[in-house]
């Protein structure tokens, strides 16, 4: 694992990169993720292309002390790896909290971006939480970080999921600290009232890869102009249940972008 210093505050940032080409994959995982939640994603496209699966701060070796927590201040930590690895050809693919960050790096970085997959990122698009919605939902974690974050986490899983995974997934939760997670949750809703015009400020092309888990709002994707693929019977970290039928997705976006 290498670091780079963030752009943000000098926070060591930890990425991971494999193969070569001449377009990279750059893989941000989610709130309670790793770089390695992109393992079977890295070891199928690294023949093809440079894949890079960055940890963000909290996340791994990387560091937690900094002060900014934010969907803009994760953008900027992976600003910061591309720009060090001088990366010219971008393909972004963020897992849920994840895609947040890509819409923001794409958005800094619009000449190196050649596409945008979000994964598990938005159910729906334009469509957000009231205030007091966004209490409700955050009330359980502000009382019992950890039994909140297991209990959300545990509805996330479709019906088929591999029991390693589900353990790998909940005993990363009481590794998380509360106030920063809290903090990044609370600027993802923020993020999300402003991601449609975001969507609209980036040139590159933007996929969203989700499960059927919960129930997609196709006429939103469409009307935002993002390409909508599904995956049937899998749950929200659908790159670790359903890896192949992932990898057969992100395969053919890979081809459908302009080259």
């Amino acid at each position: 694992m290498d670091h780079v210093s963030s752009k943000l505050d000098e926070a060591p940032v930890g990425y991971q990169s494999t193969g070569s080409g001449a377009t990279a994959l750059v893989f941000i995982h989610g709130l309670v993720g790793t770089h390695a939640d992109f393992d079977n994603q890295v070891g199928f496209f690294s023949d093809r292309f440079q894949a890079v699966a960055v940890d963000l701060p909290t996340f791994g070796p990387s560091s937690e002390q900094r002060s900014d927590w934010t969907i803009e201040g994760l953008g900027q930590d992976v600003v910061s790896v591309i720009e060090t690895l001088s990366l010219a050809r971008v393909v972004l693919v963020g897992h849920s909290l994840g895609g947040n960050v890509a819409l923001e790096v794409a958005h800094h970085l619009p000449a190196a971006i050649r596409g945008v997959v979000t994964v598990s990122t938005f159910r729906s698009l334009g469509k957000t939480m009231t205030p007091a919605e966004r209490e409700r939902w955050l009330l359980p974690l502000r009382q019992d970080f950890n039994a909140g974050m297991r209990d959300l986490n545990l509805r996330n899983f479709g019906p088929n999921a591999d029991s390693e995974i589900i353990d790998d997934v909940l005993a990363r939760v009481s590794t998380r600290s509360p106030a920063s997670a809290i903090a990044l949750l609370e600027s993802r809703f923020q993020h999300n009232e402003t991601a449609p015009e975001l969507i609209k400020s980036v040139d590159a092309p933007i996929f969203a890869i989700n499960p059927d888990l919960k129930p997609n709002d196709e006429s939103s994707f469409r009307q935002h102009g993002v390409n909508l693929r599904e995956i049937h019977g899998v749950g929200h970290f659908v790159m670790q249940e359903a890896p192949d039928r992932f990898n057969s997705a992100l395969a053919d976006i890979l081809e459908e972008l302009p080259h």
